[in-house]
């Protein structure tokens, strides 16, 4: 299977199911070696296509004069790659393009005309220069979904919420191809010595703003291929994502639990740090996932207890632990850079249906939490009826806000964490502090 089948494979499937990108993407992997140029073209066509949907499907209807939702789902996928390859990734030569997908109409669809049309369209789309787009009169909401691929209703709520202008930014920095951070696991390697071996690699690493464990790359591969991952030297995890925890102030004889732990990422962050806390718990409802939570911790050389439970209804006595982190299941609007299927995958009911739950979640955690605790709930989403509302609902706790020189430009005005990819070069994400008592 060479790059453009397994990304056929794993596009067609999204388009029938509207699976997982990652889940698709790695089970396709599961079977299929590529070197690390061929991994690249693999992953930007599959994660380009679904990135930019909208934007390619119509450029589709501007050239097929049938009725576009009668599409064969064979060809139309066709299409898009190919669409795609031609608008989007430079060095390839048109005709080899063009000559590339009407061959592998032939070879899948196997439908008369399939190959013509497949045909015709590219040889359209090439011949009318490239995309073409619609005179802008004025910045709307349609026009930003038809002009960045995203669906009108998650447009709508950015716009309500952070203006025009800005949802355009997030617009057009959620279509960048994403960046990478990784956290330097001190416990198995200092800090020094990793900067150290990377040099030695020819790899470069930028400071991260907010952490000393932190660095920004341009690829994760060759700490792949060093085998960094596998040892336990490091992780990915973005920026934003290190905040929380650091917000928490784990001290050496805290008492520390993760309501929503899986995978791990924030979990095994405080377990790393020179502070490690007395006793750590992890929780999850789902055991598949709270493996994910066991499998880095061995892979970390840490260690910790791991309970299986509804977030809801944790299982502990009043007031057993000093820290807790609530970093709650969300839609996932602040990630889209690096999972552009949630912008296919998710409905506006869903958010609704996270708010519920996350007000849930938190409501449960001032029994739990110790007198003169500290709790901090974080979500990956921008969406300010994931966050802001539902802080606004908090019984029980009070809220601190943040506004330390270190947070200074990731501290909104009511004094809570929020970033946004168009402003601070990381994931979206939203994290507020409470204390008890």
């Amino acid at each position: 299977m060479d790059e453009r089948q397994a990304a056929f494979s794993v596009l067609l499937k999204f388009a029938n199911h509207k699976q997982r990108l990652d889940d698709l993407t790695m089970a396709v992997l599961k079977n299929t070696v590529f070197n690390p140029e061929q991994m690249r073209f693999f992953r930007q066509l599959a994660s380009g296509v679904v990135r930019h949907l909208y934007f390619l499907d119509d450029q589709i209807r501007r050239l097929y004069k049938g009725r576009f939702n009668r599409l064969d789902t064979r060809v139309l996928t066709l299409l898009r790659m190919g669409f795609y390859e031609l608008h989007f990734i430079d060095g390839i030569p048109h005709y080899a393009t063009l000559h590339e997908y009407v061959a592998r109409t032939k070879k899948i669809v196997r439908k008369p005309g399939a190959a013509a049309l497949v045909n015709a369209l590219l040889r359209g789309f090439i011949r009318a220069g490239g995309a073409q787009q619609p005179v802008k009169k004025s910045l709307t909401n349609e026009a930003l979904s038809m002009q960045y691929s995203f669906p009108l209703w998650m447009i709508k709520r950015w716009s309500k919420a952070w203006g025009i202008s800005q949802a355009e930014a997030l617009c057009r920095a959620f279509n960048r191809p994403p960046k990478f951070s990784i956290r330097v696991n001190r416990k198995k390697i200092s800090v020094e010595a990793f900067v150290q071996k990377a040099r030695e690699q020819n790899v470069k690493l930028l400071p991260s703003s907010v952490s000393d464990v932190h660095f920004r790359v341009d690829t994760v591969q060759p700490f792949l291929a060093a085998g960094y991952f596998e040892k336990g030297y490091c992780s990915v995890q973005d920026e934003s994502a290190a905040v929380p925890i650091q917000l928490l102030d784990i001290k050496k004889d805290s008492f520390f639990l993760d309501v929503c732990a899986a995978p791990g990422g924030k979990f095994t962050q405080a377990l790393e740090d020179e502070t490690t806390p007395r006793l750590a718990v992890a929780v999850d409802n789902d055991w598949s996932r709270l493996k994910k939570v066991k499998k880095n911790l061995s892979r970390l050389g840490l260690r910790a207890d791991c309970v299986l439970a509804d977030a809801t209804r944790l299982p502990f006595k009043d007031g057993v632990f000093d820290r807790i982190l609530i970093d709650a299941p969300c839609s996932g609007q602040g990630v889209i850079r690096k999972h552009p299927d949630i912008k296919w995958r998710r409905s506006e009911d869903e958010v609704n249906d996270f708010a519920r739950l996350q007000k849930s979640i938190l409501a449960g955690a001032p029994r739990i939490l110790a007198e003169n605790g500290v709790l901090v709930y974080s979500t990956c989403s921008i969406d300010p009826q994931e966050d802001e509302a539902v802080v606004a609902e908090a019984a029980g706790l009070q809220v601190q806000k943040i506004n330390t020189d270190k947070w200074k430009a990731l501290t909104s005005e009511n004094g809570y964490i929020r970033t946004f990819p168009s402003l601070h070069k990381m994931d979206g994400s939203f994290a507020a502090k409470f204390t008890k008592g």
